[in-house]
């Protein structure tokens, strides 16, 4: 009833539902049929047409993830949904990459699934995969960044950056090659990611005193992050490349 009433199901539609929660429960993953069923339907609310088989399994994988995590079954849910909103993946791919993602330990200061939901569709907008989007997270935290919000927070101000003219102004601090992928991202031929790859490049050569000018005048958000992380953070890694089965 409680979930014909919040999906709006049919009583036939509903009674397989309720079928999913049983063997949800009898998995073993939760002692409770209220927790199984509030898994089931915020997977069927969020994550579009699943046959039974694989409602059953994301909805035992948002519980698994959720308990052993400590973290809140709708915030992961949320997390998911909008990867799948924004790159295209399916639930399972979302779910193998969110567990990737507390596997690295980028939930350290509470904020994964918050910066996940706020700033998916920034860092897709400037070009970066979802797997790029996590490794510069993880490039961040492991070099000292506080949280996820302040890696994320220092990409949103470099696209603001390049496009209202600061960026133009001081980028004698960078190299040519990344003042020639500058004018091609101005042209429509680059994108935010391919520009920031090559400023990551160009802070990794320069010596401690041009790095702090640089990212003087990249933001405060980079002078935020400090030395280490900002110039960790552009920077290629596998950490997320293969993610199946996570």
């Amino acid at each position: 009833s409680n979930m014909q009433a919040n999906l709006g199901l049919t009583e036939k539609e509903a009674q397989q539902a309720g079928d999913v929660v049983k063997n949800v429960f009898n998995s073993g993953v939760t002692d409770s049929v209220e927790e199984a069923g509030k898994a089931v339907t915020l997977v069927k609310q969020n994550f579009g047409e699943l046959d039974n088989t694989n409602l059953q399994n994301i909805s035992q994988q948002l519980m698994s993830i959720s308990d052993i995590t400590g973290t809140d079954m709708q915030d992961n849910t949320l997390g998911a949904s909008k990867l799948m909103q924004e790159y295209g993946l399916s639930a399972q791919e979302a779910m193998d990459l969110i567990a990737a993602g507390y596997q690295e330990n980028l939930n350290k200061s509470g904020d994964f699934m918050d910066t996940l939901n706020e700033y998916s569709p920034l860092f897709e907008e400037a070009g970066f995969s979802a797997e790029q989007m996590m490794q510069i997270m993880k490039n961040g935290m492991e070099n000292g960044a506080m949280n996820t919000d302040k890696v994320a927070d220092a990409v949103k101000e470099l696209q603001i950056k390049l496009g209202d003219g600061t960026f133009e102004e001081n980028m004698g601090n960078f190299s040519q090659a990344t003042q020639n992928t500058f004018k091609e991202w101005q042209s429509g031929k680059a994108t935010v990611a391919d520009v920031a790859s090559s400023i990551g490049a160009d802070l990794k050569k320069m010596s401690p005193e041009d790095q702090q000018k640089a990212l003087s005048s990249l933001s405060s958000q980079f002078e935020d992050l400090g030395i280490d992380a900002a110039v960790a953070l552009f920077q290629t890694g596998d950490a997320f490349s293969d993610t199946t089965g996570k």
